[in-house]
């Protein structure tokens, strides 16, 4: 075994031993929930470790202490990400669908974050196998309203065959809700409200009895 990789080894122990412990564990919670609001913060590239340390209130030696790499600390992050969104209240499938198309939904945490890690990740998970991975957990847990939508279509017998498969549709959905999101990034301009309202009132075209949510007004925006 080389030095590098003993000493590597040695570092794996003790993180190993010091996230057994309850201290430990938050600890390394605080880092990852600090890298998580870093990167919506200031995107994957500016988000280094001495930022993460500062957004901790940390020091620099003690993050590499429990993460080894930037990339495995984005990892956390990720993995973070997704345990918070299900750890929000269940709703009903109606109401699950409304705050889905709902461009209020995005202005506010969990949401808001949510969603901004995930855009600026997304570029760099095409190049980096072991993120891309992870992203899909992100997919997957976004796709999850856009098929109780195609299952009420189909209960509603408005969608039937093909256009009823749920995951096809919650990726169709996914796919307009974030290029929404991305031109408003891009373009601060960019009327991502009206954007909503209008891909709300064709989403809901296919379920007649299920109320879409009110048009939501212009707010301010950062």
């Amino acid at each position: 075994m080389s030095e590098t990789q003993g000493t590597a080894d040695r570092r794996r122990d003790r993180v190993t031993r010091a996230g057994g412990s309850q201290a430990g564990q938050a600890t390394r919670e605080r880092i990852v929930a600090a890298a998580y609001q870093a990167i919506a913060r200031y995107g994957y590239s500016d988000t280094s470790v001495d930022v993460i340390a500062h957004e901790a209130g940390l020091s620099r030696g003690l993050v590499h202490y429990y993460f080894e790499t930037k990339e495995e600390l984005v990892v956390a992050a990720i993995e973070h990400a997704c345990v918070e969104m299900e750890r929000l209240a269940p709703v009903a499938p109606q109401e699950a669908v409304r705050r889905y198309l709902s461009y209020d939904t995005y202005l506010r945490d969990p949401y808001r974050t949510f969603f901004r890690v995930l855009l600026h990740l997304s570029s760099i998970a095409l190049y980096n196998p072991r993120l891309g991975e992870r992203l899909q957990l992100f997919l997957a847990s976004t796709r999850s309203a856009g098929v109780q939508l195609a299952t009420l279509a189909a209960d509603d017998g408005v969608v039937t065959g093909p256009s009823a498969n749920g995951d096809a549709v919650g990726g169709a959905v996914l796919g307009a809700i974030l290029g929404i999101l991305l031109q408003r990034e891009l373009d601060p301009t960019f009327d991502a409200a009206s954007a909503f309202d209008a891909l709300s009132v064709l989403a809901f075209a296919a379920v007649p009895n299920l109320a879409r949510p009110s048009p939501v007004a212009k707010p301010a925006e950062d």
